[in-house]
């Protein structure tokens, strides 16, 4: 289970991360979180 200030440390130190969060619809981000956080390097 993802929590939620992980996924916003996250986004905190990668801004191009955080601008596509950002555009995404906010009904449609809870799918993305995996992907954002398996996307880290």
């Amino acid at each position: 289970h993802i929590k939620m200030p992980h996924v916003y440390m996250h986004l905190v130190q990668h801004p191009e991360a955080l601008k596509a969060f950002n555009g995404v619809p906010v009904d449609k981000r809870k799918e993305m979180l995996p992907f954002i956080m398996l996307n880290k390097p």
